[in-house]
């Protein structure tokens, strides 16, 4: 087809109301599932390693805001091997990219790893008593150690 002569596309499941629909009206996909909604992303990959890359989403500009012949990635979520993978283990972390200037690559932001850290900028994910602090808008946070002071447990109660 071309522009402007689209139609519905509609894969139907072995459920009743499971189906996959390219709605043409909204230019958009819906994937309905009989009981709930299922989408996978999987590899072949025979052997993982840390650092692999198990799959990607990527979030483009659009064409009229970047340098005219192809939209320049603004955002990515990944899902990256962090250990070698066997079979009782698959360390794996999930990571925010985002873009701030016109370059082609985007930089982890954010990251929840394999046991529920949380990294900023990467696997910078602090020390016990550590609390995540910010300057301001323009600044990104940082782990640092927190303060003394304020109330204990025990001034609360009144002990």
């Amino acid at each position: 087809g071309v522009d402007g002569t689209g139609h519905d596309v509609k894969f139907f499941g072995d459920d009743a109301g499971a189906y996959s629909l390219w709605d043409q009206s909204y230019n958009g996909q819906v994937f309905r599932g009989a009981g709930y909604a299922y989408l996978a992303f999987e590899s072949a990959r025979t052997a993982v390693s840390s650092g692999d890359i198990l799959a990607f989403w990527t979030f483009q500009a659009p064409l009229e805001s970047s340098s005219g012949t192809a939209a320049e990635v603004s955002a990515q979520i990944r899902v990256v091997a962090d250990g070698n993978f066997d079979a009782t283990n698959y360390p794996t972390s999930i990571r925010f990219h985002t873009g701030n200037t016109n370059a082609v690559n985007v930089q982890e932001r954010f990251r929840i790893g394999p046991i529920g850290q949380i990294g900023i900028s990467g696997a910078n994910y602090g020390t016990d008593g550590q609390v995540l602090t910010s300057t301001g808008a323009s600044t990104a946070p940082a782990w640092e150690d927190a303060g003394g002071g304020g109330l204990s447990w025990a001034d609360y109660v009144g002990l």
